[in-house]
């Protein structure tokens, strides 16, 4: 027997001591082990011995070689939960986390090849375009979530309030102003919100940044909102009509403001004559009238 041969079957008596005698896991082939003519796996080793070929295969979780496929397949399965997520060690969470998926165009990575094809459709030019309005997008869910903005339908209803939503987000995202938790607080101040979104926009006011700039009248906003509300300004949009009168406003809330024109509840009281008015900027103004006549 040649020595690369000797060699092998040292390997063998080595892994079937270490790796199925002496294994801690119980593994099936211990009560078998000892008469390797019995055991599949090691007949396995053997015919890749007798034949002179060296077979070897690692482990990608732990780096354990072994010297047969049937060994490794059934290694591998302490690694795998019910779920089918390795949760060997970190390394290996480490390495199921890669985006291997890389576009030859832009280099973004994806973990996974359908969002890589759905990615590349940008580059070729694919569009979804809505054929209600003709607006366009990069992504068919894009368009489907736009396409409910010419749907009236909610089928999201809270049940606490009885609103309705056509996203189930939106409804979760709802559900959480009933509730007083606030999981998000600010650092700069004693204030908490309910939702990240909250948080992230009332940060900007510690920044006293204003990034948004009106390309009109160069007027400067802290959000993107409030940039696209303003324009409605110079594009002359009012689209909130008073049923009661018919006037048109660009805001919600000035509609709201001027309803109460129409109603009896005036609940700014001057303190000079105690006339009542409808908004506290009617107050403001009728209050300098008192100052004029001292």
């Amino acid at each position: 027997m040649n020595e690369s041969l000797d060699i092998s079957f040292v390997d063998i008596n080595k892994f079937i001591k270490t790796d199925i005698l002496e294994s801690p896991e119980g593994c099936e082939f211990n009560q078998s082990a000892t008469n390797p003519n019995q055991t599949t796996a090691v007949q396995d080793v053997e015919t890749s011995v007798s034949t002179g070929e060296r077979y070897e295969v690692k482990c990608e979780v732990c780096r354990v070689s072994f010297s047969s496929k049937r060994l490794f397949h059934k290694h591998s399965e302490t690694h795998l939960t019910e779920k089918g997520i390795s949760e060997a060690n970190s390394e290996a969470e480490i390495e199921l986390d890669v985006q291997k998926y890389e576009c030859t165009q832009c280099g973004k990575c994806y973990k996974h090849k359908t969002n890589l094809i759905a990615h590349t459709k940008i580059h070729q030019g694919y569009t979804y375009r809505c054929d209600i309005c003709g607006q366009t997008f990069n992504y068919k869910q894009q368009l489907k979530i736009h396409q409910l903005k010419h749907n009236d339908t909610r089928q999201f209803v809270c049940n606490t309030c009885g609103k309705g939503f056509k996203l189930k987000q939106q409804l979760q995202r709802h559900q959480l102003t009933h509730q007083d938790y606030r999981p998000f607080p600010c650092d700069q101040c004693e204030k908490s919100f309910k939702l990240k979104q909250q948080l992230q926009n009332h940060q900007v006011i510690h920044l006293n940044i204003k990034p948004f700039e009106c390309s009109q009248c160069f007027k400067r906003f802290r959000l993107r909102p409030q940039l696209d509300i303003h324009y409605r300004v110079h594009d002359k949009l009012k689209p909130y009509e008073c049923e009661v009168c018919g006037k048109f406003f660009s805001l919600k809330q000035n509609l709201n403001v001027h309803l109460f024109n129409h109603t009896d509840d005036k609940p700014f009281k001057c303190e000079h004559c105690f006339k009542g008015f409808a908004t506290k900027q009617n107050l403001t103004v009728h209050q300098k009238t008192h100052k004029k006549g001292k």
